[in-house]
């Protein structure tokens, strides 16, 4: 039997008594997870009251399970989401609760909670919600928007801008990013931004009426009243929701006309029409005098196409809602396609009288008028379009060709120019402008070799176009250069595609036999050639 030496002893006794004196990590506190009590659903449509109750008990199963806790949250938080849909708010902030409490570095919770307080009103709850949402998931643009929001309605326009930026960078097109950007440049009164910011906002998204009160609040800092007064005239409400799939979820649990529209509306925009086309019909039912769910019925039935029953629809979309003037100007837009140009007129200007600023039926009336002969009544609809928004293309070349229509060469000519001057990537004004600067009937408006300056001063890949080659005959001959204006013109002939109306290739021939005489050519556009702002992509002449 081996001896223990007395200090190897006492060593050990020491060393057993260490450890226990030490104290060990504290236990985790135990997560406190309060009851959610089940909302009155006596007036609850039965399936809305089975929802509520399954993920009641699913959550009442969760606060006792041994499941790890982000499993646990998942049950509590679902139980608050559906009864978020419901509206059933107190209930729902006290699942919400649970749920980040059992997870606290899951996004979504807080986030939900952001949301719910937001609705309530309570936009010091909200801010603290939508903090921790971003702390536990800032990749998420829609919640920066949203904390930036906040932080703007709590006068911190420098926190907010910083959000938005972020936002910006993770989606450059977000235009409620830039509706913020530009409301944070007002609050610092810094007009030029504002202005920058919110134009660009319009730019990509013409339709975000939210964006005009604070353009006009930005011209008119900026001492421009009179654009503010346009803006003023285009208002709508203040609110710009981000495209948000995680808040989408909220509304889809339910059988409700909302939840059918998200997913009409995903489906459509997957071509997926059959099934859009159902969620629309079943939402329909749901809310008959629901004017933008019809209205999406009969986009969808359009985009399949069956354009009568897309026409029925939208018909009676404004038969219900005749103040619903985006559904006059869609079925407007029916009958063009179909070829019913008296109906489709009177479609759009049932629009106008509605809504007086809307710019697409008015551009689309002008258009209508101009291609049907009414080139005198088309200018004033394309002048009142310009004034609403001189960022429209369309509208200042539409101008150009109806002052040519009606012989104002000289105001046509000026159109052109300021439209290549604000459009320098449009190579359409270029050509139209040559076109007039060569062959216009007015001796005062002609200009050969301004006309040749421009087109030579278009990309290579313009000047790769039948385009180039007929208009730069065009021009070549106003300044006396016949022989080089037939061997372009000659160029261009040979070049056309066997499709081409054969009488465009006989005044085609005509206008060579002129340069082959030493004559200029006194007509800018060919018959039944068409005068639009069309990107000219045809192979270059050989």
């Amino acid at each position: 039997m081996s001896r223990v030496h007395p200090r190897g002893l006492w060593l050990a006794l020491f060393l057993v008594a260490g450890c226990r004196a030490t104290p060990g990590p504290p236990p985790a506190a135990a997560v406190v997870i309060r009851p959610v009590p089940l909302p009155n659903l006596a007036t609850a449509a039965a399936p809305l009251q089975q929802l509520v109750r399954e993920r009641q008990a699913a959550a009442e199963q969760a606060g006792t399970s041994p499941a790890p806790d982000a499993a646990r949250a998942r049950a509590y938080g679902e139980f608050g989401m559906v009864l978020m849909a419901a509206e059933y708010f107190t209930e729902a902030e006290t699942a919400l609760q649970d749920a980040e409490a059992l997870a606290p570095n899951e996004f979504r919770w807080p986030y939900y909670l952001g949301h719910l307080f937001r609705r309530l009103g309570n936009g010091a709850q909200a801010t603290a919600a939508f903090e921790r949402a971003v702390k536990a998931d800032g990749s998420y643009a829609p919640a920066l928007v949203w904390l930036g929001n906040s932080y703007l309605d709590e006068g911190k326009p420098e926190a907010a801008d910083a959000l938005f930026e972020k936002a910006l960078a993770r989606d450059p097109r977000m235009v409620a990013a830039l509706l913020g950007r530009g409301r944070a440049a007002l609050a610092r009164k810094d007009y030029a931004d504002a202005i920058g910011f919110l134009e660009r906002g319009l730019t990509i998204d013409p339709d975000a009426k939210a964006l005009h009160v604070p353009l006009a609040l930005a011209y008119r800092g900026a001492g421009q009243p009179d654009k503010a007064r346009t803006h003023v005239q285009s208002q709508g409400t203040t609110q710009l929701r981000p495209a948000d799939p995680v808040y989408d979820e909220i509304d889809l649990l339910l059988e409700t006309p909302v939840a059918y529209e998200l997913r009409g509306g995903r489906a459509m925009s997957a071509g997926r029409y059959d099934e859009a086309i159902d969620a629309f019909q079943k939402g329909v039912a749901l809310d008959p005098d629901q004017p933008a769910l019809r209205h999406k019925l009969a986009t969808a039935l359009g985009l399949k196409g069956d354009l009568t029953a897309a026409i029925a629809t939208m018909r009676e979309t404004v038969r219900r809602s005749p103040t619903f003037a985006k559904g006059h100007y869609s079925l407007g837009l029916l009958y063009l396609q179909a070829n019913d140009v008296a109906r489709a007129a009177a479609s759009f200007q049932d629009a106008l009288k509605v809504e007086p600023s809307y710019v697409e039926p008015r551009l689309q009336l002008a258009h209508l008028l101009r291609r049907t002969g009414h080139s005198s009544a088309a200018v004033p609809h394309y002048r009142q379009v310009l004034d609403l928004d001189p960022r429209i293309a369309d509208a200042r070349f539409g101008l150009a060709m109806a002052l040519v229509d009606v012989g104002k060469f000289a105001e046509a000519r000026d159109q052109l120019v300021q439209g290549t001057e604000t459009f320098p990537d449009r190579s359409g004004f270029v050509f139209a402008l040559a076109r007039v600067l060569s062959a216009a009937p007015d001796a005062q408006v002609r200009d050969g070799q301004r006309a040749l300056s421009a087109l030579q001063a278009l990309p290579p890949s313009a000047q790769q176009t039948l385009e180039f080659g007929l208009v730069s005959a065009m021009a070549l001959a106003e300044t006396g250069r016949f022989t080089e204006a037939a061997s372009f013109q000659e160029q261009v002939i040979s070049n056309l595609p066997t499709s081409i109306d054969p009488r465009l290739r006989q005044q085609l021939q005509q206008a060579l036999r002129a340069y082959q005489q030493r004559q200029p050519w006194r007509r800018a556009w060919f018959e039944g050639e068409p005068m639009e702002l069309i990107e000219t992509s045809q192979a270059p002449p050989s």
